[in-house]
């Protein structure tokens, strides 16, 4: 299955490996090159093309009521299976963008408790929805996408709390292992962004933040137990 085409006035639209070193198979290019003027190795949120807001729930809802009911989105399933999987993957996070819509359908299907007589969605669970997180969560290819890109990570892992909430009572393990994936502190994702101070934290008084990120610049338990390790040896 051929991927978009973005005209040159547009940008990526989607998450690529680090392309910044193209001679290594494992790190993909973002799109082809031909009759582009695309700079795939600083990747940027297509604001024209996808728009800058994910997709509303009460949006989805109505759309359902149209439709006739939770329809989930297959195309979309094959689409996101044939772009992770390439030797060159790319990982589509952006609002609108293959990753987000395939959730949004899980959660509300999850919600409702038919998720599990829907083959598409559970064969979403284990494979391109693993494959997908494990990609934009552990890969070293995270270090190069820019501020926009980690931005849309971290919605998308917004979204997959969502859904993993919805499956709390039923001991989904694909999910939990995902949970475990996204909550642990020392992934690529969360290293790279562990020095960015929390937006959320700017307009608040004192009083009301219930909990604050670790100070990057005090040693963690874990560092200073490393140290200790390798001095003892």
């Amino acid at each position: 299955m051929p991927l978009n085409v973005v005209p040159s006035s547009t940008k990526p639209s989607t998450v690529p490996s680090d392309s910044s070193q193209p001679s290594s198979s494992a790190l993909p290019d973002l799109l082809p090159t031909d009759n582009l003027n695309v700079d795939s190795s600083q990747p940027t949120a297509d604001s024209g093309r996808r728009g800058n807001s994910p997709v509303q729930h009460d949006e989805l809802e109505a759309q359902d009521e149209e439709e006739g009911g939770l329809v989930f989105p297959v195309d979309k399933l094959a689409k996101l299976d044939d772009m992770i999987n390439k030797p060159r993957w790319v990982v589509p996070v952006l609002p609108e963008g293959e990753l987000e819509v395939l959730l949004m359908a899980a959660i509300r299907m999850s919600a409702r408790g038919i998720d599990n007589q829907c083959e598409p969605c559970q064969n979403f669970y284990r494979d391109g929805l693993t494959l997908s997180f494990t990609k934009i969560l552990t890969d070293d290819a995270v270090n190069g996408w820019k501020y926009d890109i980690q931005i849309c990570i971290k919605k998308n892992c917004g979204l997959l709390v969502d859904l993993i909430v919805n499956k709390l009572d039923q001991d989904n393990l694909v999910l939990l292992d995902l949970l475990t994936m996204l909550m642990n502190p020392m992934s690529k994702f969360q290293l790279y962004n562990s020095n960015r101070s929390p937006q959320e934290l700017l307009n608040l008084e004192e009083s009301d933040i219930y909990a604050k990120p670790m100070d990057s610049r005090i040693p963690s338990r874990v560092s200073i137990s490393t140290t200790l390790l390798y001095s003892l040896r």
